[in-house]
């Protein structure tokens, strides 16, 4: 009789270990300390909260489930877990081992004869620089500790800090191959490898270069107040944007939970350093859960719509959804990179963040904040200072053909969007968000204003029928051809 209860607790022990099958393949693709912490919150979360639930999924379940939150565990940020491209784990101390962004497991062998190097082939065909880089060592406990900072020296050799504290050189044996480490404006999908140099040898030399300090890790996410221009400082150019692009910016803000992004297009005017800014053009976005990114296909379509419009590309924008309209330590990193890159054509171009639904507003408009990126290091943030300009605006003609094409593209598209806001569901109070959006397009209009109200009646009838009850059957499919960009899928 007391084989029946051994035998049941077999069973149940061989079951818990088929439900879980899934770790251990799962550790050794990734070899990544904190992704089995990461993966068991994204499944916590997936399963409402009840952590025990993930315990009973099938495999096929489980597949299917892996395929949607694996994208979020390797695009989420390092406050989350670090998660630099490379990884390498102590081994014993006789042997590296990394992990490449392809999960291939790759052995450095740790020698005086021979050292293994981080090849990027693109940078190899096109001669780049060596580019300086901060690794990590993870030891068997899984703690994390500096090992690597590399460092250009000149076109024979490279200096790198080892764990210790000492400087060492690679030499990089004159056979023309450019050693490349893997650095922050790396895009995504770029391939790697690890090549192995024979004739390559370290060599210890503590005299000839000083130990270069540590540079301090900047909270990519971390918001960064706007500085005013004034006398002393006064701002480059003046700036006036068109109330129908302030009112298609809005609308795109105000329709999802997650951060939008757009397109500026306009004019300046050289003779008075007066920038104009006429249309809006909403883009898609790739969105990662914490930050957005322009889908590139849809910002070629927006650059040629502007460009259709006989108008420069002069700026882009982007929403923050329920917080302020500071800009954070990448949207300054993403506007200086578009700065620099259009002031080699001689055009300016700025940014605007809008804030729909932040509590801490005290009325219902929406905040809006045009900004430029200075050359001024702040003290505090360690990052470029960005301005706020105090902007001007210009009333058009409201029911324009690009308006109104544009607010009907943004009601169909994000009438299916599963972060889309619930226009007829209540905001605060008895308010509801249609009624919120409409108060805030308000402050874009003339006041008592009989083209302002039929507009206003217009926007509310499209998202009524866009977002109300048989919306499927009451809305028309829109012509292909209007959309800014092309329909997903």
């Amino acid at each position: 009789m007391a084989v029946l209860p051994l035998l049941i607790r077999r069973r149940q022990r061989y079951e818990r270990q088929r439900r879980r099958w899934w770790v251990k393949p799962w550790i050794e693709r990734r070899m990544l300390f904190g992704q089995y912490h990461t993966l068991m919150t994204e499944i916590e979360r997936e399963c409402q909260g009840n952590f025990v639930n993930h315990v009973r999924m099938p495999p096929a379940m489980f597949y299917e489930l892996l395929q949607r939150i694996t994208p979020r565990i390797q695009k989420s940020e390092p406050g989350e877990f670090y998660d630099p491209y490379l990884k390498i784990l102590d081994d014993c101390n006789e042997r590296y081992i990394a992990t490449t962004r392809n999960k291939e497991n790759r052995y450095l062998p740790n020698s005086n004869e021979a050292w293994t190097v981080l090849v990027s082939e693109t940078q190899c065909s096109s001669g780049l620089s060596i580019r300086i880089n901060q690794l990590s060592i993870y030891t068997t406990n899984d703690s994390c500790t500096d090992y690597l900072k590399i460092e250009e020296i000149g076109s024979s050799r490279v200096l790198f800090h080892s764990c210790d504290g000492k400087q060492n050189y690679i030499e990089t044996a004159g056979n023309g191959v450019r050693i490349s480490f893997i650095s922050d404006d790396v895009h995504e999908g770029s391939g790697f490898q690890l090549s192995h140099q024979e004739k390559a040898a370290i060599k210890e030399n503590q005299a000839k270069v000083p130990k270069t300090p540590k540079v301090p890790f900047l909270d990519p996410f971390k918001l960064v107040p706007c500085h005013h221009f004034s006398q002393e400082k006064p701002a480059p150019f003046y700036v006036e944007i068109h109330n129908t692009a302030l009112i298609i910016m809005d609308i795109h803000a105000h329709v999802s939970k997650t951060e939008v992004i757009g397109m500026l297009g306009g004019c300046f005017h050289g003779d008075d350093q007066h920038l104009e800014i006429t249309m809006a053009i909403p883009c898609n976005s790739i969105s990662t859960g914490l930050q957005c990114e322009m889908d590139p296909v849809s910002q070629t379509f927006a650059c040629e719509e502007i460009n259709n419009n006989r108008m420069n590309v002069v700026g882009w924008y982007h929403s923050h959804p329920t917080f302020n309209p500071n800009p954070s330590i990448r949207d300054i990193e993403t506007q200086l990179k578009f700065q620099d890159y259009f002031a080699q054509g001689g055009f300016s171009f700025i940014g605007v963040i809008v804030s729909p639904y932040n509590r801490t507003s005290p009325g219902m408009c929406s905040e809006f904040q045009c900004l430029t990126i200075s050359s001024e290091i702040s003290p505090v943030d360690k990052c470029n200072m960005p301005y706020s300009f105090n902007y001007g605006m210009i009333m058009q003609p409201l029911q324009s053909e690009l308006v109104m094409r544009s607010i009907n593209m943004l009601a169909e598209k994000y009438s299916h969007d599963r972060n889309r806001v619930e226009l007829l569901q209540p905001y605060l109070g008895d308010t509801s968000c249609l009624s919120k959006m409409l108060e805030s397009l308000k402050d874009s209009l003339e006041p008592n204003s009989e083209e302002s109200t039929q507009f206003l009646e217009i926007v509310s009838e499209i998202f009524i029928m866009a977002f109300g009850p048989g919306k499927v059957e009451a809305r028309a499919v829109p012509d292909p051809e209007l959309l800014v960009s092309p329909p997903d899928g």
